[in-house]
């Protein structure tokens, strides 16, 4: 992914999770004072129609993305985020189809029904998505190939912080300065 992709993706993440966040809270934990009132906070309208109008920008993204980073990513075997990715991946689909199916239906149960699964697969999706980012800016543990967690890593699968009980003996050379011996 370029970075003008990396940038676009994030920035329309968090649109659409901040905007659908806070019209679910509106919507579903604020009560009204009017009990007779359509909404529960005077910009509640605003919040969904900017998740409405954020949305298809963020599907745009990953179609955008598919080709360069997530179905590559899919196919690696083994690859260092590839079971994040996948978690982020396989939550596509169903969070969009049920963000439609919620603006179109019109039966109550199928739109309760949308809804539920519009906050599901939406609640997945942007927590594998954070992990998927930890992951890549190397905040989260890592395995070895026996499967004992061993260091943090960064970006580049260098070990930075190895934890006291897990201490090996590094089998990287050291770099050489020109000109100082015995350091």
């Amino acid at each position: 992914m370029n970075r003008v992709q990396v940038v676009y993706l994030h920035i329309c993440v968090a649109l659409v999770a901040v905007s659908g966040t806070v019209f679910a809270w509106m919507k579903y934990a604020m009560k009204g004072n009017d009990e007779l009132a359509v909404v529960n906070h005077p910009l509640q309208p605003w919040m969904l129609a900017a998740h409405v109008v954020a949305a298809p920008l963020l599907v745009f993204g990953f179609g955008w993305i598919t080709s360069s980073h997530i179905w590559p990513g899919f196919r690696q075997k083994g690859g260092p985020n590839r079971r994040s990715g996948a978690a982020v991946m396989w939550m596509i689909v169903p969070m969009t189809l049920s963000g439609y199916l919620l603006q179109v239906s019109v039966a109550d149960t199928a739109r309760k029904s949308a809804a539920a699964a519009h906050w599901v697969t939406s609640a997945v999706f942007v927590l594998a998505y954070a992990v998927h980012l930890a992951r890549r800016q190397g905040f989260l543990l890592s395995r070895d190939r026996s499967g004992q967690t061993v260091a943090l890593e960064s970006r580049t699968g260098e070990l930075r912080a190895v934890l006291p009980s897990e201490v090996r003996p590094s089998r990287r050379k050291e770099p050489s300065m020109p000109g100082v011996k015995g350091l």
